[in-house]
């Protein structure tokens, strides 16, 4: 049950405690396939509500910003970049969660492999992780080239010495919380003490990639590719992990 009284948004990173208004602001999960997304999804219809929460397809999170249709909900989620903002006239507080990059892209192939063969999963039906992964990098992909901090940066990618301090400055300036994937207790605590609903008890992880085997299917020169072309999301993973204890995740 939602609480009366006006809850606090607790921002990571300036440490200020405002007062949530959902007239005005708007929380928008920058959900990432394959970290966690689906699980604090499911958790959250259960405990804020359909009128109150929200996932939606790219497509039609963008006619719904257009149409209004987003004025009675206090967060909505989707597989979008940052940005979303300049679509809507309430302040967006921007949350999302991340993974380790190679793990993630092993787990995507996975995935496709679950789902019907049809579209872009075709290829990952076709061929073997490695010849996905090669395939995917030889084309220049973003799937398998930084593509977290991608989402995160709203698709403009800094380049040179100084690429990681620039994004590092972005998330702290507009992110109002990001967490590892596998603290998604922490993330949905967050957003219930943000908006004033009690959390209760640990989220069950959706199980999706029952195919995917015990040890890594990646050989070791395309690892050191995806590597390579992944080193932006590696350290904003690295720098997430560190801003976060193990040991009091679910506080």
């Amino acid at each position: 049950m939602l609480q009366t009284s006006k809850p606090l948004i607790h921002n990571l990173f300036s440490g200020a405690q405002e007062v949530f208004d959902p007239a005005s602001d708007l929380i928008v999960f920058l959900h990432i396939e394959k970290t966690a997304g689906s699980t604090l999804s499911k958790y959250l219809r259960r405990a804020l509500g359909d009128d109150r929460y929200r996932w939606f397809p790219e497509e039609k999170l963008l006619q719904a910003a257009g149409s209004g249709a987003l004025s009675g909900l206090w967060m909505v989620a989707g597989h979008i970049p940052f940005g979303f903002h300049h679509l809507i006239g309430r302040r967006c507080l921007y949350v999302t969660m991340l993974r380790d990059p190679i793990d993630r892209i092993e787990s995507w192939y996975y995935y496709q492999r679950t789902r019907p063969e049809r579209g872009g999963y075709a290829m990952a039906h076709k061929l073997d992780i490695n010849d996905w992964a090669e395939r995917l990098i030889e084309r220049g992909s973003p799937v398998v080239s930084n593509f977290q901090t991608r989402r995160v940066l709203g698709y403009r990618l800094p380049e040179g010495e100084r690429a990681f301090e620039i994004v590092r400055a972005h998330v702290e300036r507009s992110v109002s919380f990001i967490a590892p994937s596998d603290q998604v207790d922490r993330f949905a605590g967050w957003v219930c003490a943000t908006v004033g609903c009690p959390f209760e008890g640990t989220l069950e992880r959706k199980k999706v990639n029952a195919a995917r085997p015990a040890t890594s299917g990646l050989d070791p020169a395309t690892r050191a590719k995806l590597v390579t072309l992944n080193a932006l999301d590696l350290d904003l993973v690295r720098w997430v992990d560190g801003l976060h204890s193990p040991a009091d995740a679910g506080e």
